[in-house]
This record gives C-alpha cells, structure tokens and sequence, in this order.
C-alpha cells in the first residue's frame, strides 16, 4: 500500500460542528498539496492514510480503514488568533507536528514529507493545479488553459486564454469558485468540451451545460461566461440538480469563516448539510 492522503480535522465536542468544519476546510489546501506530492514518493507501507486529530492525544490505526491516526492537544486560543489573520505558518506548523508524531509511531518518510512541507512554505504556500492539457481552438486561433487555485478561502478554476499566432495573452478569470474543499469542487461539474464558437464547462452526472463561454467575447479581450437558464429545463429534478451545482459553484467566501454560528443564517445551515452529505458518499 503507497501513503498517498494526509489529513487534518478537530474532533472535540466542546465545539459545534460548524467550528470543527471551519478548522478542517482553512487547512485542507495544505493537506491537498501534501497528499499529491507525498502519492509521487510511492512510499510503501501498512495504511494509504495519515489522519491527524486535534482535540486529544493518541496514536492507533483505525481498525475500520486502516488509517493512521495521530491526536494532538488543541489550543483555542493560539487557532483563533491564526484564523483571524490567516496565518499559514500556524496553519504548517500543525501539519508538522503531527506528520512528526505520525513519524515517531508509524513507517512514513517523515523526513521526506517535511521537506516537501518546507518547500510549500518557501513556495509562497500556493497549491495551483494545471486542469488537464490546454484546449487548442484552431478555427478561433485560441489556447484556452484552465486550472485549479487551492486557497485557504476557496477552491477556484481559472480560465487563461491566449491568441496562438502572436503568443497574446487575451483575458483570464475566475470562472467557478466552491468552498476549499476538492471533493465539492469536483462533485458539481465534470469536463470542458469545445463546440462551434464556444466552451462548455459540463455539469456532473448530466449532459447539462454549466457554464458557457463565448470564444468570440475573448477574441475581443472580454472574459464573459454565463451559466445555463435553470427556466429553460422542464425536468424539476434535473433543474433542481442544476441549480445546486451552481449554488455550488458561485461560493461568495462569507459560508464557513470563523465566528458565524448555526443560528447565523439559514443559508450556513444549507451550506452544511450539503457538506455531509457529499462526504458521506465519498
């Protein structure tokens, strides 16, 4: 078995849910970036996972998953005053401490795994994913280029369009953004596919389309994008899906931050329970 996931949660009952998710989702883009480098190491050894619990202090492999699992003490004070300022180093700094006891308990390359750790901090702690390989347009004269931002804030897909004669770059921008969670980002959309004079961005499990781009808006340097007319759907449970997705896709920043409460907004409590319920099936 290679290790190839490393993972951050809080689990500790004197805090509400909504806190323990806001913990776990500021920290996931390090431990996506983690997980992707650390799988090219193709380290053999007895669990595919390095689960790391902040609330109590343990060191066991699950019996269920077989996961290794590692538990730290949490300080509430130290974490809030990190949250409020996005302090990645803090944010690393927690990483660390359990990749270390995981080191002192499990077989893993925690020397290894540190190093890749240090050189993400060095990096400017940035987790950018190129999506596929670039479309090349050639009726259009156009190099259309998508990937993936992994912050602290969110997870956005970017589109970089070029003119392919003269190397000109012709507009870039945000075109989906989701709550910093890979699982969400991928569960609301699928493929890009190229037909006549636009880009389709596919919504997942349908052959709906999500989001189209007018390829002659970005010839003229105009980075617009529309989203497909819920009206124009008759099936109810298919606009109904299509309307979550771009629910999904539209993420505003303001869901999950320190300090809203379930009582807050009715849309947190939404916002959650979609949450679970795309993990449970994961």
């Amino acid at each position: 078995m290679k290790l190839s996931n490393i993972k951050i949660f809080l689990v500790d009952e004197k805090f509400p849910p909504t806190y323990q998710w806001d913990f776990s989702l500021r920290m996931r883009f390090i431990g996506n970036y983690l997980s992707r480098e650390v799988g090219k190491l193709k380290y053999q050894t007895d669990s595919a996972t390095l689960s790391i619990y902040y609330g109590d202090e343990f060191a066991k492999k699950d019996d269920f998953f077989g996961n290794f699992q590692v538990g730290l003490p949490f300080d509430k004070d130290s974490y809030e005053r990190a949250a409020r300022t996005d302090d990645f180093r803090y944010y690393c700094e927690l990483y660390r401490k359990g990749i270390m006891k995981g080191g002192e308990n499990f077989n893993i390359p925690t020397e290894k795994i540190l190093l890749i750790l240090d050189s993400f901090e060095k990096g400017g702690y940035i987790n950018k994913i190129k999506y596929k390989s670039s479309k090349i347009i050639r009726e259009k004269d156009i190099k259309a280029t998508f990937y993936c931002d992994f912050g602290t804030d969110a997870f956005s897909l970017i589109g970089h369009f070029d003119k392919i004669s003269t190397k000109e770059e012709l507009c870039s921008g945000v075109i989906l953004r989701t709550v910093p969670n890979e699982t969400t980002f991928f569960m609301a959309w699928d493929d890009i596919v190229t037909k006549g004079d636009q880009i389709h961005l596919m919504e997942r499990y349908s052959d709906n389309y999500l989001v189209t781009i007018d390829l002659n808006q970005i010839l003229r340097k105009q980075f617009n994008f529309k989203f497909y007319d819920i009206e124009e759907i008759a099936d109810a449970s298919r606009r109904e899906s299509l309307e979550q997705s771009i629910n999904l896709v539209t993420f505003n920043g303001n869901s999950f931050y320190y300090g809203v409460t379930e009582s807050d907004t009715d849309e947190f409590d939404e916002y959650e329970d979609r949450i679970d319920n795309m993990n449970r099936n994961v």
